[in-house]
């Protein structure tokens, strides 16, 4: 990408600014308009929805507590007309790993293998 175009590539998230250093596959403002609907989420950020650019994750105590989860963050989607694809879904997992992350049912903390792996 040249130099002068990477300000205009520019989008944001609920924490930072970003902008790609190299031409991404398919450039259209999705990232800023689905980083924009995002502050639907903003109650749930500290609870139980961390939200890295287009993936949504959710952790739940309960079962029960994850079906309301998946409730609410489906009424959101679907107030937006913003639909799921479910081949990518998961739901009801006891650990899953992500970027780095851990996320349980009891919260999200960083993948102690990564940290291990910098530290060697």
């Amino acid at each position: 990408m040249r130099e002068e175009d990477v300000s205009n590539t520019a989008f944001r998230t609920h924490q930072w600014h970003y902008k790609f250093l190299v031409m991404p596959f398919r450039l259209t403002n999705a990232p800023t308009t689905f980083q924009l609907l995002m502050k639907e989420f903003m109650l749930y950020f500290t609870k139980f929805v961390p939200i890295f650019f287009d993936d949504i994750l959710m952790y739940s105590r309960s079962i029960g507590e994850h079906l309301e989860h998946v409730r609410m963050v489906l009424a959101v989607l679907k107030e937006h007309q913003l639909r799921t694809n479910l081949k990518k879904c998961c739901f009801a997992q006891e650990r899953v790993e992500y970027l780095g992350h851990v996320v349980s049912r009891v919260r999200m903390t960083k993948d102690q293998t990564k940290i291990e792996a910098i530290l060697k």
